[in-house]
């Protein structure tokens, strides 16, 4: 199963530090293609929307890591992460 960490809490989904974006949208998109896991501060503020994409178990087992992504901050970026 695919895992996406979205952090939510002082400056990632708030409308205050990203009015452009529908934050319940990327989150409802993200879970079109994975599970994802609401998380409060992963504290890197300055880079909002931080999200992490985690490897399946096939891919960690295969060598694979945790992505931290930052600056998720559009339709365009929501989609190249759903991707």
């Amino acid at each position: 199963m695919k895992r996406i960490t979205v952090c939510r809490d002082c400056c990632c989904g708030s409308a205050r530090k990203v009015p452009h974006l529908n934050h319940d949208e990327q989150i409802r998109r993200l879970r079109e293609v994975a599970e994802v896991r609401v998380t409060e501060c992963l504290d890197v503020c300055d880079q909002a929307n931080v999200i992490v994409v985690q490897p399946t178990p096939e891919g960690r087992a295969a060598g694979g890591r945790p992505v931290w992504l930052a600056f998720v901050n559009d339709e365009n970026a929501t989609a190249d992460v759903a991707e």
